[in-house]
């Protein structure tokens, strides 16, 4: 610990207030602070400002503000963030608790408060099998909360609002060879494994939840689960993806496995407009697909998906662009039912243009350049003023470029 006023200098212009910090780990080494604004001095981020002091809640700062100013902060551990905020003078003392947007200006009583927080996805479901989490704690029971319709809450008790709660079994030893080389950064969490018989395609729709609690079962912890490691393992596909066109009808596939529900709404116009038609999709192994007519080609098209929004915590209907789009309306709004095989869109001797590229022997031969169309000719003065900034600059035999 180093005394404030050494870092921040002493100023009879200056008011000390204290801002104390509360982690549930106890574990405060190099955490530090972060701290502009109407401050005597100000921190550079790779040299935060060491604690005063510690006591029964935690770490504590005192940091010297003008009188009626305000002091902007981030608590952090090298590119590790964690309490931030902005304060406007007017107490003494404020305190903050890891993974908790509140400042208080009263003391918390940390009996009361929900131990962790939901909306930080700091564990893995890294396989089908195994979870993963950075939570050390001996004698602890983990379990597992799911909701379809995202009622899950955290409170001083625990975790509560589940169409389900699963026990989790710790793992002996390091997670898989397998799981820490597709995910070196969680190389030194703790395993836990899954039972048996699980419907994990219906839980990875759902929202998700790990608790711990103590020998005496009282909660340490919770956090939200990230859920790429599971997707991979059960979804994996190499399938079509987006509009396929055949003689008489359009299929689309959309590979969206955490959704609960997807339709594919048809409009005539690029924006705007009446909707003409909404036809619900079919899931098939966390893929959605339809067949529509062939009289969708050349209308446009969205996606309707129900799904849970880890950054809302709440199952959200939103409409999106297909991400498989073959072609899109002004400023990506909609996405356009067109087929690139179709002969009228084909400039002429488009189909013989591949028996005139150049032979190559590696991949490593190509040059690829991206341009902007607008730069390319808007300050070539050799080019039709009417032409530059535009695609038919490109179509000129003979250019100052």
């Amino acid at each position: 610990m180093q005394d404030a006023t050494s870092q921040l200098g002493e100023s009879p212009e200056f008011t000390v207030l204290r801002i104390h910090y509360n982690r549930k780990d106890r574990r405060y080494e190099n955490w530090g602070l972060h701290a502009w604004g109407d401050v005597s001095v100000h921190t550079f981020w790779e040299k935060p400002l060491y604690a005063t002091g510690s006591d029964g809640f935690g770490l504590y700062w005192d940091v010297q503000v003008k009188p009626k100013g305000l002091l902007n902060f981030i608590i952090h551990k090298g590119e590790i963030k964690d309490c931030s905020g902005l304060i406007s003078i007017g107490h003494a003392d404020f305190w903050v608790i890891s993974e908790c947007s509140t400042i208080f200006t009263e003391k918390p009583d940390l009996d009361s408060m929900p131990k962790g927080n939901l909306s930080f996805s700091r564990a893995y479901w890294v396989s089908q099998k195994l979870l993963a989490w950075n939570m050390e704690i001996e004698h602890a029971q983990f379990s597992m909360f799911a909701s379809k319709n995202a009622n899950l809450n955290l409170s001083a008790g625990g975790v509560k609002g589940e169409d389900l709660v699963i026990q989790l079994e710790e793992e002996q030893g390091r997670l898989p060879i397998k799981v820490i080389e597709k995910f070196p950064h969680i190389a030194h969490y703790k395993a836990l494994k899954l039972p048996d018989g699980l419907d994990k395609k219906y839980l990875v729709k759902s929202q998700l939840a790990i608790a711990c609690i103590d020998a005496d079962g009282i909660p340490v912890d919770a956090t939200g689960i990230q859920l790429p490691g599971v997707l991979d393992d059960l979804f994996s596909y190499d399938g079509p993806l987006g509009p396929i066109f055949t003689q008489n009808s359009v299929m689309l596939h959309l590979w969206a496995p955490t959704a609960q529900s997807v339709c594919v709404l048809v409009y005539l116009s690029p924006s705007g407009g009446s909707l003409l038609e909404s036809v619900q999709m079919k899931e098939d192994n966390g893929v959605w697909s339809v067949c529509g007519p062939k009289s969708w080609e050349g209308k446009y098209y969205l996606y309707e998906v129900t799904v849970f929004h880890a950054s809302t915590q709440h199952v959200e209907t939103c409409l999106v662009n297909d991400p498989y789009s073959r072609g899109l309306s002004a400023n990506g709004e909609r996405s356009l039912f067109v087929d690139l095989d179709n002969g009228s869109l084909k400039p002429e001797g488009w189909d013989s243009l591949a028996g005139e590229k150049p032979q190559f022997e590696a991949f490593t031969d190509i040059t690829i350049y991206e341009l902007h169309i607008r730069d390319f000719s808007v300050g070539d003065k050799s080019v039709d003023p009417n032409l530059r900034g535009t695609y038919l600059a490109f179509t000129l035999p003979v250019c100052a470029i």
